[in-house]
């Protein structure tokens, strides 16, 4: 059984990140998109922050981590949380997932400047692949009419994810990730909340219900339970392994979309099998490093 545990330690964080797009678009029929977000934070937080306390861990931000928080903060929670409920409730969760493919990629262009790494020749092939699978993301989306200020705004939420993962590689290469993680949970949900309740209000409407539901697991279980999960499996497998769920998260974002009646097309499918192929052509390729604290959904 202890050899399966990290099988369906992995199983289970990929079924839920999976999951997430959909249940931003159920919860989506009653709560506004800055809400969600918020909600999302919040319950993450209350799950993480639980961890904590029971670890009697003592890590907090000092000097100058503070500007490096409120970046990772807006780039890598705050702005992802909120605007993919909005861009999955218009154009679909399954179209919208697909995105996650690309944060590998973005995080290889995010270092070149930021830590200055040199990338090399299978880097610089993968994400090349990766930007021409983009260009087929942006075709299917022009046949589905998407605004091309949409497509450019999905876009916003792997590069947030990137540059967020290297500001944390700069700095917090000391710091335990989860303390790290449920300090920007916390003030990414003193942020938004704020927000949500000034600009959206209470919910309304028929789905109320099951659209609470879909937020509370959304929150519970995306946010905080599949993220300590993760670090688990980083602690009892590494880095390079754990991250494989970057391979997943968008196929199950596709698969519940077809389940919801959403459209599946040939170039989505030809995108998604290309920029997967990137992405293995440079994980495999690479040393393992530090994990990143955000979720990648």
């Amino acid at each position: 059984m202890l050899r399966r545990m990290p099988v369906l330690l992995f199983v289970m964080i990929s079924g839920i990140w999976g999951s997430s797009f959909i249940l931003m678009k159920k919860a989506s029929f009653a709560y506004g998109p800055i809400t969600i977000g918020g909600m999302r934070l919040l319950c993450g937080l209350l799950v993480l922050g639980a961890i904590q306390l029971l670890r009697g861990s003592r890590w907090r931000p000092r000097g100058a981590d503070w500007g490096y928080i409120a970046a990772i903060v807006s780039l890598s929670y705050a702005w992802p949380y909120c605007l993919q409920p909005y861009l999955v409730a218009h154009y679909g969760s399954g179209f919208i997932g697909m995105m996650v493919a690309f944060v590998p990629l973005l995080t290889i262009l995010a270092q070149i400047p930021l830590l200055r790494l040199r990338p090399q020749a299978m880097h610089i092939i993968g994400v090349l692949g990766g930007l021409a699978c983009l260009y087929l993301v942006m075709e299917d989306g022009h046949e589905r009419a998407v605004p091309i200020s949409a497509l450019l705004l999905a876009v916003t939420v792997p590069a947030g994810y990137a540059i967020g993962n290297t500001l944390i590689k700069r700095r917090f290469t000391e710091a335990p990730t989860m303390a790290l993680t449920t300090w920007c949970l916390l003030f990414a949900t003193l942020a938004v909340m704020p927000v949500a309740l000034f600009q959206e209000g209470m919910p309304s409407g028929d789905h109320i219900v099951s659209a609470s539901a879909a937020i509370v697991v959304l929150g519970v279980l995306g946010t905080g339970a599949a993220i300590a999960g993760l670090y688990h499996l980083i602690r009892i497998r590494g880095p390079l392994w754990a991250g494989m769920v970057t391979y997943v998260i968008p196929l199950g974002a596709i698969g519940w979309g077809w389940v919801d009646s959403e459209q599946v097309t040939l170039l989505q499918c030809l995108a998604m099998a290309g920029v997967l192929a990137m992405v293995a052509l440079v994980q495999f390729g690479q040393q393992p490093n530090t994990a990143h604290t955000g979720s990648p959904d």
